[in-house]
């Protein structure tokens, strides 16, 4: 069997020392295409919801919701991206639920709101285009909507929810 030549991507071509910050870094990312689609800059940012479930620094098993672009927001996020420090749900996040003490939160953002329903379940509304975020990974996560899981060792589950909103004519 013939090995096949390594393809070059690209990706060695440009260094991340070139760029003061992470921020930077995602903006030269961003193609225009990407801007069309998405509008502005600041938007291509605000429409991911992280799901985290793992144990908390006393061993208690905990999960929740991240609003991505509210948490970059509201708290630094060099010592995640630098690895010094464990991204994890918090009770302020979109949702909280600490299985050992039963403690649960739910708290809306500025990107979505919380809808608690008996029959579905969990849902965030995006308040941009109001379309509804569906998070029962038995269901389709909904319009505009995709649900990516993530295998990783260092969490014990970890799911992505992008949304992307439409472009208004």
């Amino acid at each position: 069997m013939v090995e096949p030549e390594p393809q070059d991507f690209g990706f060695g071509s440009e260094t991340l020392d070139q760029y003061a910050t992470y921020e930077d870094y995602l903006d030269a990312q961003l193609t225009e295409t990407d801007l069309f689609y998405l509008e502005d800059e600041e938007l291509a940012r605000q429409l991911c919801i992280i799901f985290i479930r793992d144990k908390n620094p006393k061993g208690q098993e905990i999960s929740g919701y991240i609003d991505y672009a509210f948490r970059l927001k509201t708290e630094p996020f060099e010592p995640y991206f630098e690895r010094k420090k464990r991204l994890l749900p918090k009770p302020s996040d979109l949702s909280y639920y600490n299985w050992e003490t039963q403690t649960s939160t739910s708290n809306s953002t500025p990107n979505f709101q919380v809808i608690a329903d008996s029959e579905t379940g969990l849902l965030f509304k995006n308040k941009r285009d109001r379309k509804v975020v569906n998070v029962d990974p038995k269901a389709n996560p909904g319009d505009n909507s995709t649900r990516t899981e993530i295998r990783t060792k260092e969490y014990l589950q970890v799911v992505i929810y992008d949304h992307m909103t439409r472009r208004k004519t």
